[in-house]
């Protein structure tokens, strides 16, 4: 975990740095929160880092839900991850929703599942 506050530090601290880094950082620290034993800290961080993986690969490919919009195979796993942890603390929010509609698009207009699917 030092390691990854670490690289997040430098990734703040620079001019210019590439979103997929930004994405990466996030993902690996919300699975290493999911593998922590610390319960209180848990959903919490988990969800926090998905979100803001999710909303990096919102803001550099675009929403899914758009007509002709491409989209990354990382969003699914974001988009079920937040869909899990709704469904692990018994609630239902509009994040969860949200991410819901994420994975449904995300599937959509993944290129290779448009060819299965049509096939």
């Amino acid at each position: 975990m030092k390691v990854l506050f670490k690289i997040r530090d430098i990734l703040f601290e620079a001019l210019t740095c590439s979103p997929e880094l930004i994405v990466m950082c996030q993902m690996l620290t919300g699975l290493f929160t999911d593998a922590s034993d610390e319960q209180e800290q848990f959903p919490l961080e988990s969800e926090k880092n998905y979100c803001a993986a999710l909303i990096c690969l919102i803001q550099v490919y675009g929403d899914p839900r758009g007509r002709g919009n491409y989209t990354s195979p990382y969003a699914l796993l974001f988009s079920w991850k937040l869909s899990q942890l709704a469904l692990a603390e018994s609630r239902k929010l509009a994040d969860s929703e949200f991410a819901e509609e994420i994975f449904d698009a995300s599937l959509s207009s993944l290129y290779n599942h448009r060819r299965k699917y049509k096939s």
